[in-house]
């Protein structure tokens, strides 16, 4: 079964395709910057999936979900928190499976997990960037966290050096743009 599921968090309305069909795992795909649940749709009819259920979610800022004017991603790891927290429970395992710039927010909202959700998850970062950047992103992440660095600051820092780089690179300020 197919449905279409709007839910408020905080003062945003969050927008998500969801087919549920009683399975112990749970698969969410989660777009990239600029795109939107319609990269993913597709996927709901996809026969080799059907040993899975399926959550498909707009971003913040994205689709049909609510716009603003700030990209904090903070602010999209708690809005997709609050997209799968009444899921969490129903299943066994849950894959998440982002794109691109999402692997950021997908990283942010797994440290908002409880421990016992963690022993549930998996990610599995597809990267297929438009830039040379994309896999030095999930890269120079992982390098930071296995080093003990915390994500807030090796965002700052990213964002920072990006910015810099950015000053010499219309790619790079767009992307900046984009974080």
């Amino acid at each position: 079964m197919i449905s279409t599921h709007y839910l408020r968090y905080q003062s945003h309305e969050l927008f998500s395709l969801y087919r549920h069909n009683n399975k112990d795992i749970l698969c969410i795909f989660i777009h990239g910057l600029g795109d939107s649940h319609l990269n993913y749709q597709f996927l709901l009819h996809e026969n080799a999936l059907n040993e899975y259920d399926i959550l498909i979610p707009d971003l913040i800022n994205h689709g049909k979900s609510s716009h603003t004017n700030t990209s904090d991603y903070k602010l999209i790891a708690k809005c997709l928190e609050a997209q799968i927290a009444p899921l969490l429970e129903h299943y066994q395992s849950i894959y998440f499976i982002p794109h691109s710039i999402a692997g950021i927010a997908t990283t942010k909202l797994y440290q908002l997990l409880t421990e016992s959700e963690q022993q549930k998850c998996r990610i599995f970062a597809v990267e297929t960037s438009i830039t040379q950047y994309g896999s030095f992103l999930t890269q120079n992440l992982h390098d930071a966290l296995s080093t003990g660095i915390s994500f807030s600051k090796w965002f700052d820092d990213f964002c920072q050096k990006i910015y810099t780089l950015g000053m010499n690179d219309h790619y790079l300020r767009a992307y900046f743009c984009g974080l």
